[in-house]
């Protein structure tokens, strides 16, 4: 492991150690095995379910941003994409994201930078459609805590820049080359070259992310998705008698969204329970009905991908280490 992701790691379960005694602090855990003894175990199967559908949707959404690169099915894509995210599980930093890239560019035969593009979009499709979500929320009327109204304000400016800077990089992509290889003239000639080829391969990649047809249907997926994560996380509060609304089921998903953005530990334990609380607080949900509820969510969210990821290994033919060891020999995009 190298220097970079020691500290990493290190950050990562100091801020879940933090976040683990924050979320757990005022809990009473008699009552929470009490509630926990006491769930809809039946309950699961749905969730898993919707769970299911919501990465299934992502292969879906997948396949549309890689269209322009390569002809593919979702039904391809779907295996390397939960290794991808089983690695997320269990690797520190979001390696994760290494370990897809290199098995669809591997896959398809395509250059790690174009699949690297296609990731960056689907960060940008995340952040615009969680931003729908969260002023829909806002318009709602719903009383939410006043930072995370600032927060989504700041989301959506950002988000709209984001697009904006996108949208301009993608129609006058050779303009945009040539700014940023004047922008970044004190580089060395050699890596600058290299760093601009990149970045015009990865723009060319996604050129037809001008077909007005393809971006409704990659915002339609971008959305649909993130629904059904709120529904998976309806469906958990459901399991432990919460009185919950939708409402407050989708104001879980923005904050769940902004917990996995926090370098923590492998598997995002302690920010996902933090962001429960603190998301159902506003809605007289008690604490240890909201930590209940993250910890039904979290067991069948995280042990069923690392199953699959498992599975899939093994049907694979391949070995953990190997997949780790050859995606970081090549994630250079």
């Amino acid at each position: 492991m190298s220097m970079r992701s020691k500290i990493l790691l290190i950050v990562g379960i100091t801020v879940t150690l933090l976040s683990l005694w924050l979320s757990i602090r005022n809990i009473k855990f008699e009552s929470l095995i009490q509630t926990l003894s006491q769930a809809e175990i039946w309950l699961t199967i749905p969730l898993l379910v919707t769970f299911s559908a919501y990465y299934w949707q992502k292969a879906v959404r997948w396949q549309l941003l890689l269209r322009p690169i390569k002809q593919t099915s979702s039904a391809e894509l779907f295996s390397p994409m939960m290794l991808g995210f089983f690695g997320n599980n269990i690797l520190p930093a979001h390696l994760g994201e290494f370990i897809r890239m290199y098995l669809v560019a591997k896959k398809l035969s395509i250059s790690n930078t174009q699949v690297f593009a296609t990731i960056i979009m689907e960060r940008i499709f995340d952040i615009l459609s969680i931003v729908i979500i969260l002023l829909f929320i806002i318009l709602s009327g719903v009383s939410i805590p006043e930072n995370l109204t600032k927060v989504a304000y700041l989301a959506t400016t950002f988000g709209l820049l984001l697009l904006g800077a996108m949208t301009v990089a993608i129609i006058w992509s050779k303009q945009f080359v040539a700014f940023t290889n004047k922008l970044v003239f004190f580089l060395p000639t050699k890596f600058r070259a290299k760093l601009c080829t990149h970045l015009e391969l990865g723009l060319s990649s996604l050129h037809s992310l001008k077909s007005p047809a393809l971006v409704t249907g990659i915002t339609l997926t971008s959305i649909s998705q993130w629904i059904l994560m709120g529904v998976t996380i309806h469906i958990a509060l459901l399991a432990v008698g919460s009185a919950s609304t939708l409402m407050a089921s989708f104001t879980v998903l923005v904050f769940t969204i902004f917990a996995v953005m926090v370098p923590a530990a492998p598997g995002f334990f302690g920010t996902i329970q933090l962001a429960f609380v603190l998301a159902l607080r506003p809605f007289g949900i008690a604490e240890n009905d909201a930590i209940a509820a993250s910890i039904v969510f979290h067991a069948v969210t995280y042990f069923s991908v690392i199953a699959l990821g498992f599975f899939l290994l093994h049907q694979m033919g391949y070995k953990l280490k190997r997949v780790v060891k050859e995606s970081e020999q090549n994630k250079s995009i």
